[in-house]
């Protein structure tokens, strides 16, 4: 339907063309018409690349459609596409939006499995998705890896960490992570 209008005004269809218009509808917000040009991309006969995907599951993730985003991973894993800390982190990110703390789990632990370094962000999101559905002992079992894989905390993961424990009713350890944070000279 979308390239339909593409192909009209003779376009070529290809990868870039897909990609750019995916991320045009993931700015947009409008992530049926993102799925909708995936679909067309097979129509098409266009080979789908990581790029293709990564503006898919951008797509999903921020209009919290985290099922969907997690089926393109899953088709990317599927079809042996490199996923990188971007594609990863949208997933975990459509996970959190979506209150899905225990996929956010599985998908952190299968990036330490598949080699792909996690981030700030990629902490931040499963926190948070942690923190969402009450569950702020595992939200600071992801925080106590924030030190060993990137060093030093930043105000985002302290924050989450934080947001956790006050939902929890846990004052007491959301002290211990105000006095780290002084101990990291982190503002709050």
């Amino acid at each position: 339907q979308i390239f339909s209008v593409v192909s009209k005004v003779r376009v070529k269809s290809d990868n870039i063309t897909f990609s750019t218009t995916i991320s045009a509808c993931e700015k947009k917000s409008w992530w049926e018409g993102a799925v909708q040009l995936f679909s067309d991309t097979a129509q098409n006969l266009v080979e789908l690349d990581s790029v293709t995907f990564n503006a898919g599951i951008s797509a999903c993730e921020n209009t919290g459609e985290w099922e969907k985003a997690l089926q393109f991973f899953g088709v990317m894993v599927e079809l042996k596409l490199e996923s990188g800390i971007r594609t990863c982190n949208a997933a975990l990110s459509a996970c959190e939006k979506g209150g899905e703390w225990e996929r956010a789990l599985q998908l952190f632990t299968c990036m330490a499995r598949s080699q792909v370094e996690s981030s700030s962000v990629s902490f931040s999101a499963t926190i948070i998705a942690c923190e969402k559905c009450g569950q702020w002992e595992m939200a600071l079992q992801v925080f106590s890896g924030v030190v060993e894989h990137l060093g030093e905390p930043d105000i985002f993961t302290f924050s989450a960490a934080i947001s956790a424990c006050e939902k929890g009713c846990e004052w007491e350890h959301a002290l211990q992570l105000l006095g780290m944070m002084a101990q990291y000279m982190v503002e709050p």
